[in-house]
């Protein structure tokens, strides 16, 4: 593709990374175009640490600063030195905010994000495509639609998790926060050139609330398998890891889970079981009580992508968990883990338990070890972790799905070609 005459614009919460997951995600899409091409504008606290891009950061505390002062709204960053691996619990949770905080913050946003360096920085740039991953705050609708208007760009929309469905027990508040975001995706997706999700059930409910179909597109990541490493270090054991978030009800599943690897090897198998945990949020000790079961399972720390890396190439089987919980499905139900991705280039045995009616499962179903019944997990595991045939076999459909669905080469050229409007639109499969 001839990108002379193309300058993209990613609009999104947060920035790109090598670490995070939605940072994670939207730099796989876009890696291959000259980074020149490819600029930022993003609304976290979080610092640049891919190198080679221009970013322009706007933040809550520049907002909260900016009342009084346009110059304080936001910074540009010409270019960052080195490219950053984050190791540490540098990007910890966000603290819960309430739907009366969130209300607080849109009104602190309202017509307050405009600067003069920002449009100063747009105009130099003019973009002439934009790509806003669309979530839950409604400035950023407010702020796409601006840009998209003032440099006639064309727009493509990327949803990664639901904000607008129904929930169990809101508070009015709550309710009416929703509605007011719904209204501005849907105008926004309307609009749209293109319009992209990342799972069928997410393409399937989404074409009915916004009588719009869009294209699935997900985390292109590069294989992690590791030329050496195919059997665990510790063939005394079998090691099971897990590696992702400790929330949305996860940490109770991966403690369902230690206490299960704990019977297990109590009963004095040939082959005893460890799993092992790895996330980039700090627990607290009440969450650690929960997933640290004496020789079954433990936190382990965290670890930046080459370390990830090596140790999931040590491992014999890796975990992927969803609760149960009605009210933890609404948030995860449509969204597709970038950890599926992953998992499946390493070619091992997943062991998944969840809800069969969320993306993720949805999307493991025919190539994991698949429990969607809590209490059917110790049954399921006992005898996954003493057939070694079935994880073989279950390792090899794990590569072929990547291999099959995930070339990254080829699904890029498709996205490109839509997000640039070049060539034919492609049909979702």
């Amino acid at each position: 593709m001839d990108y002379s005459d193309k300058r993209l614009l990613i609009i999104s919460n947060n920035v790109l990374s090598y670490t995070q997951d939605n940072g994670k995600t939207i730099l796989s899409f876009f890696d291959s175009v000259p980074k020149e091409c490819v600029r930022q504008l993003y609304f976290s606290g979080e610092n640049p640490g891919v190198s080679g891009y221009k970013y322009f950061q706007i933040s809550d505390n520049d907002i909260i600063k900016g009342v009084f002062s346009r110059k304080r709204r936001g910074r540009a960053y010409a270019d960052v030195n080195s490219d950053v691996e984050v190791s540490s619990f540098a990007h910890n949770q966000a603290r819960k905010k309430t739907a009366l905080m969130r209300l607080i913050r849109e009104c602190l946003w309202y017509k307050k994000w405009i600067s003069d360096q920002l449009i100063n920085w747009l105009d130099e740039y003019k973009p002439t495509a934009i790509f806003f991953v669309a979530g839950d705050s409604l400035f950023a609708y407010q702020i796409t639609e601006f840009i998209r208007y003032r440099y006639k760009s064309s727009l493509s929309v990327f949803i990664t998790d639901d904000y607008v469905m129904p929930r169990t027990n809101e508070s009015f508040l709550s309710r009416y926060r929703r509605e007011k975001v719904l209204e501005s995706m849907k105008k926004c997706v309307t609009d749209a050139d293109q319009f992209f999700t990342v799972s069928e059930p997410m393409r399937q409910a989404y074409l009915k609330l916004f009588n719009k179909d869009s294209h699935k597109i997900v985390n292109m990541t590069e294989s992690m398998k590791l030329n050496g490493n195919d059997e665990s270090k510790e063939n005394d054991k079998t090691t099971l890891i897990y590696a992702g978030g400790l929330y949305y009800g996860r940490e109770d599943v991966l403690g369902s889970i230690g206490k299960v690897i704990s019977q297990y090897n109590s009963a004095g198998p040939s082959k005893k079981a460890f799993l092992k945990i790895y996330t980039n949020q700090k627990p607290d000790q009440a969450l650690l009580d929960k997933i640290n079961i004496p020789d079954a399972s433990s936190f382990c720390g965290s670890l930046d992508r080459s370390q990830l890396a090596v140790e999931l190439n040590n491992s014999d089987i890796l975990v992927f968990v969803e609760s149960s919980d009605p009210l933890q499905k609404e948030k995860t139900r449509f969204s597709l883990s970038t950890k599926v991705t992953e998992y499946l280039s390493l070619g091992k045995p997943i062991f998944a338990v969840g809800p069969s009616d969320i993306g993720s499962m949805d999307y493991l179903f025919d190539v994991a070890e698949c429990v969607f019944d809590e209490s059917e997990i110790e049954d399921v595991l006992k005898r996954l972790l003493e057939n070694t045939e079935r994880q073989n076999q279950l390792g090899i459909l794990a590569k072929q799905k990547y291999e099959k669905y995930h070339n990254k080469e080829a699904i890029q050229n498709q996205l490109l070609s839509l997000v640039f409007q070049e060539g034919d639109k492609q049909d979702n499969d």
